[in-house]
């Protein structure tokens, strides 16, 4: 009996901090600085790469044993001979 009254409150003490709300407000009150001009130069760079990634692709996998490997490799030579 008494474990089942201590996982009650336990559960409910769960429900309880799921439930409540936290202060989302922002603590820090000082004025954020404006960001300065040089994210310009960034953007003229950014469709040339664009251009270059646009026919790459990147495949991030972490089967790297047994048949999931093999299967992973079927897959590349697949996709390279397209």
């Amino acid at each position: 009996m008494r474990y089942k009254t201590f996982l009650l409150f336990l559960i409910l003490a769960l429900v309880l901090v799921a439930c409540g709300g936290g202060n989302n407000a922002a603590t820090n009150t000082e004025p954020v600085a404006p960001a300065e001009e040089e994210a310009a130069p960034a953007q003229e760079e950014a469709p040339a790469e664009a251009e270059e990634m646009a026919n790459q692709v990147e495949v991030f996998s972490w089967w790297t044993g047994g048949g999931e490997a093999a299967g992973l490799e079927a897959m590349i030579k697949v996709f390279n001979e397209k």
